[in-house]
């Protein structure tokens, strides 16, 4: 009986994973190919019950970790003498860099999700914030991707770094006009406060990751004067 049990959860499993081989790359070509449809493509996905909601697509926090996964296939030659305790428990396995590194892209989506709730007036809670959050978290995908692809590029692949900068910057401007262009269609934001939102949230992220680097470096004596001061 468990036998049989553990036959149907790998025939699961299994199944599971091949969908997600054939509609994670269906997902990033829709979200490239029409990012101005992905709000409504949420709205009718969220009004649907729990079974049938994006059984065509990747949701948008699971396409983004996705996205990420790949940066799981670099090994990681650091060394964890001298690391302070937050460093270590961050480089002890993959798995914690690759949910802070989500953790991480995922401010992007919160950022802008908040910024158009401050626009519409609305009030910032899990409901209101669901369909922003969603949306700008599968625009976020493909240069999470990126990110992910460019530590195996630079590793395995430096030949390639320069035909890869030239993609790389393509899909930069491709990000940004999509996060612009939502901010202005969904927020109502003209286009240079929606440049400045824009903007607010790279330098928004850029600074916790430089403040999370500069922790993680941190001596734990140093770490010990902070606390006690």
């Amino acid at each position: 009986m468990d036998f049989l049990k553990l036959l149907r959860s790998a025939e699961d499993a299994l199944y599971e994973l091949m969908m997600w081989l054939l509609l994670y790359p269906l997902t990033l070509w829709r979200i490239l190919r029409h990012p101005a449809r992905l709000e409504a493509k949420i709205r009718e996905e969220l009004g649907q019950n729990d079974e049938q909601r994006f059984d065509d697509a990747i949701s948008p926090p699971m396409c983004l970790l996705a996205s990420l996964a790949v940066s799981m296939l670099v090994p990681d030659s650091s060394s964890s003498e001298n690391l302070n305790t937050l460093a270590r428990w961050l480089t002890s396995n993959i798995y914690n860099e690759w949910l802070a590194l989500a953790a991480l892209f995922a401010l992007l989506p919160l950022a802008y999700a908040t910024a158009t709730l401050l626009r519409q007036r609305l009030p910032i809670r899990r409901d209101n914030l669901r369909l922003p959050f969603y949306t700008h978290a599968w625009l976020v995908s493909p240069p999470a991707l990126l990110l992910a692809l460019s530590l195996l590029i630079f590793d395995y692949l430096p030949a390639l770094t320069s035909s890869f900068a030239i993609g790389a910057g393509f899909i930069l401007i491709w990000y940004a006009r999509a996060v612009i262009s939502t901010l202005m269609r969904t927020g109502g934001y003209r286009l240079l406060p929606a440049c400045l939102v824009f903007l607010a949230g790279i330098i928004l992220t850029l600074l916790v990751a430089f403040a999370l680097l500069i922790v993680m470096v941190l001596e734990p004596a140093d770490l010990a004067r902070l606390k006690a001061a």
